[in-house]
């Protein structure tokens, strides 16, 4: 008997359907990564924008909301701060990265 009869066996025992069958494998594998943006309503570009715009200029929340409203994205100043309080410290460890690594190597005019 295959190990693939075998596995056709188990999942018609269990009565396991399909779906979660994938579920627990994206679950399960570190291969497949979920973006930390997934399930947000706006795209990750938007997103990163806010919260960039935010750390690195020292705007206030409505000031970004302002700056995103000229360019017709409608967003509110609490969901600005929700983004900033939730993907911060990501941007942070990034641009952390960055000035080390500029710092290592030294200027580019070489």
């Amino acid at each position: 008997m295959l190990a693939s009869d075998k596995f056709c066996g188990l999942l018609r025992d269990c009565q396991v359907k399909g779906e979660d069958v994938i579920r627990l494998f994206v679950r399960h594998n570190p291969l497949m990564r979920i973006s930390p943006y997934h399930r947000h309503r706006f795209p990750a570009e938007i997103i990163s924008h806010c919260v960039w715009l935010y750390f690195r200029f020292s705007l206030s929340f409505r000031n970004v909301e302002e700056m995103l409203a000229m360019r017709g994205v409608t967003v509110s100043y609490k969901t600005v701060r929700e983004w900033c309080l939730k993907f911060g410290q990501t941007y942070a460890n990034g641009s952390a990265a960055t000035r080390r690594s500029l710092q290592r190597d030294g200027p580019s005019d070489r």
